[in-house]
């Protein structure tokens, strides 16, 4: 912003933060040769005040015209620089929900849209539906394997041991006698 701020080669420090400030100053209650145009902004860098070390900033001011720091950032703001406008795309394109809201507008002007829409809404509840009685109907299909599959067969043909069956494999378990 300015060269009596920081120079080109000094790194900010780790987590550091730089706040600017808008100030909208009431009428009457500014100097209207220090702020003509009753805004003002103030420039803080890790806590300290920096907007009178600001060229055209006066020095015993926190505050400074709004016209300085325009003047300042305008040169780097053009809205017809590139990589401006690839940034304006990709946000955009993470906003999904701006696109579609301007496609269902634009769609709800004719009565083909209405139609189009319409027909979307009705595929989308048949296939949820039918997507949900096939998932539900095989999972019921599924627990009634695993519950055959669990059916037990226990004999005790011996008081020392409990045999069951399961899968047709036999197991003989050894009983616990509490005394």
């Amino acid at each position: 912003l300015d060269p009596n701020l920081w120079g080109d080669d000094d790194w900010p420090p780790y987590a550091s933060s730089v706040i600017l400030e808008i100030h909208r100053l009431i009428g009457g209650m500014a100097d209207e040769t220090l702020y003509p145009s009753d805004f003002g902004f103030r420039l803080i860098y890790n806590g300290q005040v920096l907007t009178a070390l600001m060229s055209g900033c006066p020095a015993d001011r926190e505050l400074c015209d709004i016209h300085v720091l325009m003047d300042r950032v305008r040169p780097m703001a053009r809205r017809d620089n590139p990589e401006c406008h690839n940034s304006l795309q990709q946000q955009q394109q993470q906003h999904p929900t701006r696109s579609a809201t301007k496609m269902v507008s634009l769609l709800s002007q004719s009565a083909g849209g209405i139609i189009l829409m319409i027909a979307v809404v009705l595929v989308s509840a048949l296939l949820g539906g039918v997507g949900t009685v096939w998932y539900l109907t095989t999972r019921t299909r599924r627990r009634r394997r695993s519950a055959h599959a669990r059916n037990y067969n226990y004999s005790n043909n011996n008081y020392d041991t409990i045999t069951f069956v399961e899968d047709e494999e036999v197991f003989e378990i050894p009983k616990i006698q509490v005394v």
